[in-house]
C-alpha cells in the first residue's frame, strides 16, 4: 500500500467511525483548537461553526447512568494491529479506573460496549492498546495510547466515542500528559488533579485529532516545504519522526528486533514503546540524545513531514500569537491555567491565553486602566491580576484587573512612594510588595488596602525583581548594584547579599526549600542563596572572601546548559530550575543542586526570539514570552506541575 492509498484508507475508516459516532456520541465541549473536519462529526455536541459551545460549556454530570459504546481502530504504521487488548480508563485525582476492554479484530477494529463513564469535572478518558500483531508477528513491545477527551471547568473539554490508537496519538499523549503517567508494575495508569490533568488532555487536542489519529488542525494544515515555513512545522516534523521511529518497533517481531532494541537503548532499559517514549519526553539523557534516536529513523516514512536532519533535542514546543502581544514581557498563570502576559510597550496592554494557547484577550489586548509600559504582574487568591506600570521608570501606579480582563474597582492605585514600579509579589498574608526601579525603593500595599513606603536603603540600587518566601521574607534584586536586598515580613532589613557570582541580576525565584535563585544577565550564570532570615554567621559554609549572604553556588555561580543572557527563571515543584535565555533564544534546565541538564545549546524551539520570561503551569508545561517577535512558546510536559496562582515557593497542585 503506497502512502496515498494509506491516507485514503484512513479517510474511509474515519468516515465509518464518524457514522457510528453520530448514532451514539457523548455530549461534549471540544478541545480549544477544533479541526474543521470534525464539526460534522460533532453535530449534536453543542458546537457552533466557530468551534465554540452553542449551548454552554456543559458536559455529562457525574450522575449520568446512560451506557455508551466506544469504538475505534488500533494501527501500527500502515497495518492494523490484530489481537491487541484495548482497555479504556477514566482517570482523575483518585487514580485510573478501568471502564471497559476489548480485543481488536483482523482489521484492528474494537468496540467497548455498554460502559458507564460517570464522568465528573477534572477527569479524562484514555485508552491503551497492548500487544498484538501489526504484521511482524505477535509483539509484546506494543503499548500505544490515545486520549478520548476530558471533563473540566474551562471551555474545551469533552470526549469522543470513536478513536484511532496509533503511534502519532501515543507521541501526543506522552508529551501532553508526561507528568501524569505511572507505568510502575507494568500498568498504564494516569492520575492527577484538576486543572492540570484535564488541561493536559486538552493540549493533546492541539497535536492530534483523537478521531482520525492524524495531526490536529493546529499542525495538520501546515505547509512545511520550502525555505520559509510556519513556526510550528518543526513540532509537526518532530511529532511525525518520533511516530515513525515507534512504528518501526510496532511493526517488528518484538523486543529483540533491531528497531525495538535500538529504541530501548536510547531510552535506557525500556521494554515497550510507551515507556520508551515517556523516557525520551522526561529524562534528559534520552531527550538530549538527538543523534542516537534520529539514527533509528528508517524509510519509508509512514508519518510525514518528518525531520530531514538531526534536531537539537527531542523536546516538543508550540508557538502562539495574537491576543494583543506586543513586546511581551512577564508571565503569570491563574488558578485554572490561563496565561497572563504584560505587553511592555509604552501604550501598554495585558494579554490572556487559555491553557491550550487560544487568545482570550482582544486583538489589541486589554488596555486602559492606567497601563503604561507594564512589566511585572502577580495574581491574587481571588483571581485578580495586578500589574506594575514601569513606564520607563517614571510610572507611579499599579493596575488591578478582574479575571475577565475588565478594570477592577478603584484601579489604578498609587501611593507608598511608588516610582517606576517594575515588579511585584504577594506574601502569605495577602500583602503586595512592589519593587520601584525609578527611585530605588520598595512599597507595600497591605491586604487591607493601605500603602506603606517608600522603604529605602539596605543596598537598593535600581531594583528590577522581587520575590517573597513562605515566611513572608522579601528579596529584591538590584540590577546596578549586583546585589540582593533582604527584608523580613515587616519590611525590616535583613542585609544585602553581594558577590557569589551576582552580576547584573535580572530575575529571581524560590525553590521548594525557600532557597533563592537569581539569574545573572551579564554574568551568564545562576546564583543560589539560602533564603529565609539565616544570617551569614549561620551559613553551612563560610562565604568566600568578598561575599556576603549565604551562598550555595560557586564563586562564579552555576554555568553551562546553554545560559546566554539569562533573563527569566522559574522553578517547578520538583525543584528543577528553568531559565529563559534572552541572547540564546533557548531555555536551560538545572537540577536543584545546580547541575546543568540541558545541552550546551539549551533547549530551543522555532520562532523563539529574545525569550524574556518563563513560568511553569499546573500541567507541567513551560511558557516563554518571545519579546523579539510578539509570541509565546509552550514546551510540552517538560516540568513538574506547579500549583497556581504561584505565591511563595513552588508546590505541587
Amino acid at each position: 500500500m503506497n502512502p496515498a492509498e494509506f491516507r485514503m484508507n484512513r479517510v474511509f475508516r474515519t468516515i465509518r467511525r464518524l457514522s457510528s459516532m453520530m448514532q451514539d456520541f457523548v455530549p461534549c465541549v471540544l478541545p480549544a483548537i477544533v479541526p474543521g473536519a470534525m464539526l460534522l462529526a460533532l453535530a449534536g455536541c453543542g458546537v457552533d461553526a466557530a468551534g465554540g459551545s452553542a449551548t454552554g460549556d456543559t458536559a455529562p454530570s457525574s450522575s449520568e447512568t446512560t451506557p455508551h459504546v466506544l469504538t475505534g481502530v488500533a494501527m501500527g504504521g500502515r497495518q492494523p494491529i490484530i489481537g491487541s487488548v484495548v482497555t479504556a480508563y477514566i482517570a482523575g485525582a483518585a487514580g485510573a479506573t478501568q471502564i471497559g476492554q476489548a480485543t481488536t479484530d483482523k482489521s484492528g477494529n474494537f468496540s467497548i460496549a455498554s460502559f458507564n463513564p460517570a464522568p465528573s469535572t477534572g477527569q479524562i478518558v484514555y485508552l491503551v492498546a497492548l500487544g498484538g500483531d501489526a504484521g511482524g508477528g505477535v509483539n509484546s513491545a506494543i503499548r500505544l495510547v490515545t486520549v478520548a477527551g476530558a471533563y473540566c471547568a474551562a471551555a474545551g473539554c469533552g470526549f469522543a466515542s470513536a478513536v484511532d490508537i496509533d503511534e502519532l496519538s501515543t507521541v501526543a499523549a506522552v508529551y501532553s500528559l508526561a507528568q501524569f503517567f505511572n507505568l510502575s508494575g507494568g500498568g498504564t495508569l494516569i492520575s492527577g488533579v484538576s486543572p492540570g490533568l484535564d488541561n493536559a488532555a486538552a493540549t493533546f487536542g492541539n497535536l492530534v485529532d483523537a478521531v482520525s489519529g492524524q495531526a490536529a488542525a493546529l499542525l495538520g494544515g501546515l505547509s512545511c516545504s520550502g525555505s520559509s515555513t510556519p513556526p510550528n512545522c518543526s513540532t509537526l516534523q518532530k511529532l511525525d519522526t518520533l511516530a515513525d521511529i515507534i512504528a518501526s518497533c510496532v511493526n517488528s517481531s518484538g523486543p529483540s528486533a533491531a528497531a525495538c532494541s535500538g529504541l530501548f537503548s536510547v531510552a535506557q532499559s525500556s521494554s515497550d514503546t510507551l515507556s520508551a517514549l515517556l523516557a525520551i519526553a522526561t529524562m534528559p539523557a534520552a531527550r538530549n540524545n538527538a543523534s542516537g534516536l534520529y539514527a533509528l529513523l528508517t524509510p519509508p516514512e509512514v508519518y510525514s513531514p518528518a525531520l530531514n536532519a538531526v534536531p537539537g533535542d527531542w523536546t516538543l514546543a508550540l508557538n502562539f500569537g495574537g491576543g494583543g502581544l506586543n513586546e511581551p514581557a512577564e508571565l503569570a498563570v491563574d488558578a485554572i491555567g490561563n496565561i497572563w502576559v504584560t505587553d511592555s510597550v509604552l501604550s501598554g496592554a495585558l494579554s490572556k491565553f487559555s491553557p491550550t494557547g487560544a487568545a482570550l484577550s482582544p486583538a489589541a489586548g486589554f488596555t486602559g486602566n492606567g497601563l503604561s509600559g507594564p512589566l511585572g504582574l502577580a495574581i491574587d487568591d481571588s483571581g485578580n491580576v495586578w500589574v506594575a506600570n514601569w513606564s520607563q521608570g517614571s510610572g507611579k501606579q499599579i493596575s488591578k484587573f478582574n479575571a475577565d480582563g475588565s478594570a477592577a474597582a478603584n484601579s489604578p492605585f498609587s501611593g507608598g512612594g511608588m516610582e517606576g514600579p517594575i515588579d511585584l509579589a504577594f506574601d502569605p498574608a495577602g500583602d503586595l510588595w512592589i519593587a520601584n526601579f525609578g527611585n530605588s525603593s520598595m512599597s507595600e500595599l497591605t491586604a487591607a488596602g493601605a500603602f506603606n513606603g517608600p522603604i529605602n536603603g539596605n543596598g537598593f540600587n535600581f531594583p528590577v525583581a522581587i520575590a517573597v518566601d513562605g515566611n513572608g521574607n522579601v528579596f529584591v534584586a538590584n540590577q546596578s548594584g549586583d546585589s540582593v536586598s533582604a527584608f523580613n515580613e515587616s519590611g525590616a532589613p535583613l542585609g544585602a547579599y553581594s558577590g557569589v557570582g551576582l552580576k547584573q541580576p535580572t530575575s529571581m525565584a524560590l525553590d521548594p526549600g525557600s532557597n533563592l535563585w537569581v539569574t545573572n544577565f551579564s554574568g551568564l550564570s545562576l546564583t543560589e542563596l539560602i533564603g529565609g532570615s539565616t544570617p551569614p554567621s549561620s551559613c553551612p559554609a563560610p562565604p568566600v572572601s568578598g561575599d556576603s549572604g549565604c551562598p550555595l553556588s560557586p564563586t562564579a555561580g552555576f554555568t553551562g546548559g546553554g545560559l546566554a543572557g539569562p533573563n527569566g527563571v522559574a522553578i517547578d515543584s520538583a525543584g528543577q530550575v528553568w531559565v529563559a535565555n534572552f541572547h540564546g533564544n533557548n531555555i536551560s534546565e538545572f537540577t536543584s543542586n545546580g547541575t546543568a541538564l540541558s545541552p550546551t545549546a539549551g533547549y530551543a524551539a522555532a520562532n523563539m526570539s529574545d525569550p524574556y520570561s518563563i513560568v511553569a503551569d499546573p500541567s507541567g508545561n513551560l511558557w516563554v514570552t518571545n519579546y523579539g517577535n510578539n509570541s509565546l512558546t509552550e514546551f510540552l510536559g517538560i516540568a513538574a506541575p506547579v500549583a497556581t496562582p504561584k505565591m511563595g515557593p513552588p508546590r505541587a497542585p
